[in-house]
């Protein structure tokens, strides 16, 4: 008898931390990493409010691409990132 596997599904969430509410939910199945949903969760944010200024993040969504998307959009990374990942 073979044990069928669940489908797991992750929940992503941005929060304001001035005003402490969620401005933004995001789903994925179980085998999408923190790096990859990040820049869906801040292209929501900011189609709903383009005034974001920092965006605070866990060592998990530390990534090349991320800084270089939070370059373009001139959104300071506020998060402690492995040297490997520091833009020069």
């Amino acid at each position: 008898m073979e044990r069928e596997k669940n489908d797991l599904l992750n929940l992503w969430c941005c929060v304001d931390v001035k005003i402490k509410k969620t401005v933004s939910i995001e789903e994925s199945k179980e085998n999408i990493y923190d790096g990859k949903i990040l820049k869906e969760l801040v292209g929501d944010v900011i189609s709903k409010n383009d005034n974001i200024q920092k965006v605070l993040t866990a060592e998990p969504y530390d990534s090349k691409d991320n800084f270089k998307y939070h370059d373009e959009l001139k959104i300071a990374p506020v998060s402690k990132a492995r040297k490997i990942h520091h833009l020069k």
